[in-house]
């Protein structure tokens, strides 16, 4: 049972809530996942305060210090970060009211030469923020730096781009039977014409196996491939990632494509949050595939279910500037899609090739643990070999580089299957 229940301030993109078990649970407000649980350690939540920047909370649990919580760069579940005690006046406020069991009607809180009657709930909230933004320069975090093995770990892991692209020719059966083999525990769908025909089966089959359906391939319209999508995610309730891609945009100018890409997409992101699904905007090269440019037409649709997917393979011009373009994109990133990766290997046939392989795979990595992204990662098919043997492939490629990313040397290099 929920004691107290916050949304994000500035985005308005999670709700907390505090319970009487101790938890702090965490869902996002469009697709109704939730993303985190967190334990206190004490016996009830009793109150919860966003900071104003909407990345940190305190919590006020029976039985325990107050506590700071990260919530976008802890790699969930967050780790406790206890706060050294801030002035005594704060402190003492804090104590009382979580100590007072009695029903307070209010609280006259003066303001110059006004007074403002808040009741109890407010009131703590309030004393709690000011406590928050006291003693965030001071915070000592008890977790651990992320770690490769947490950020890039196998539930995190989405199959992507093995329905068109697999020399096999599997069926929705045949797919799920492979991803359960392989260990995934999400897969984003790609498709053909030919292949919708079968994809309620197939969301079906993924839902008795308990893989999750983390993002479809989206048309750029709202036409007859876009209505059978939305039938079959209606049907099974799905709350998932639409990935959409779009050529250069009509206009003679910046403003003028920009405004014409939101024009275009905007329809497709109301329909979708009508369903409580995201749209993450699809970098595929082009004009369209240039971060800068989608996050100008993410803030110039002013919706909340709009983000970005971003590709490792259609992104080989941005490999010297990829962390300044990471930062960029965080705030809006919704998945990741990471690839073997050779400088100039979009000019020498070396464009997507599988994780290992690359002389940049390395410093890519770790420049997203350094970024502090903490979505899913999506790992490709995306060649006519056995769709099996390409992600095991990259399965192998990334086990063998996460050592690497924690400074230790590696063990032999894989036996690639797909790869000479």
């Amino acid at each position: 049972m929920a004691r107290s229940c916050l949304i994000t301030p500035w985005d308005e993109i999670l709700i907390a809530a505090g319970t009487q078990e101790s938890h702090v649970r965490l869902w996002h407000t469009t697709t109704g996942a939730q993303t985190q649980q967190l334990e206190t350690g004490g016996r009830s939540v009793r109150s919860i305060a966003f900071h104003p920047n909407g990345k940190q909370f305190v919590t006020v649990a029976k039985g325990v210090p107050f506590a700071v919580w990260d919530v976008y760069e802890a790699i969930p579940p967050a780790k406790l970060s206890m706060c050294r005690e801030p002035s005594g006046t704060i402190a003492q406020l804090v104590s009382f009211h979580v100590r007072s069991s009695r029903a307070n009607a209010g609280y006259r809180v003066p303001f110059g030469k006004r007074h403002f009657l808040l009741q109890r709930t407010t009131m703590i909230r309030v004393v709690l923020l000011v406590t928050l933004v006291a003693c965030l320069p001071s915070i000592t975090h008890a977790a651990d730096p992320a770690k490769p093995a947490d950020r890039f770990a196998q539930d995190n892991l989405v199959a992507w781009c093995i329905v068109p692209f697999d020399a096999k020719k599997r069926g929705p059966a045949a797919r799920v039977e492979m991803l359960q083999k392989l260990g995934f525990k999400k897969y984003a769908y790609d498709w053909r014409a030919e292949h919708l025909a079968t994809f309620d089966d197939e969301v079906a089959l993924l839902e008795k196996a308990n893989i999750e359906l983390t993002a479809v391939w989206f048309p750029a319209n709202l036409g007859e491939d876009a209505k059978k999508l939305l039938a079959v995610i209606e049907k099974h309730g799905i709350k998932t990632q639409l990935w959409v891609t779009m050529g250069v945009p009509a206009g003679a100018n910046q403003v003028a494509k920009v405004e014409s890409a939101a024009k275009v997409l905007k329809p497709i992101a109301e329909e979708a949050a009508r369903h409580g699904c995201t749209v993450a905007l699809y970098n595929h090269g082009g004009w369209f595939g240039e971060p800068e440019n989608q996050v100008a037409i993410i803030e110039a649709m002013k919706l909340k279910n709009v983000g970005i997917v971003y590709n490792q393979h259609h992104g080989h011009d941005h490999f010297d500037k990829f962390p300044e373009l990471l930062k960029l994109m965080k705030p809006h990133l919704l998945a990741l899609n990471i690839n073997g990766s050779v400088k100039n290997g979009d000019k020498t046939g070396k464009k997507i090739v599988p994780l290992g392989v690359g002389e940049l795979d390395v410093q890519l990595l770790n420049d997203v643990l350094k970024s502090g992204y903490a979505g899913p990662i999506g790992i490709l098919g995306h060649t006519q070999d056995d769709a099996a043997e390409r992600l095991a492939d990259n399965l192998d490629g990334l086990k063998w580089l996460l050592p690497q990313l924690a400074g230790k040397e590696p063990g032999p290099k894989p036996k690639y299957r797909t790869w000479k």
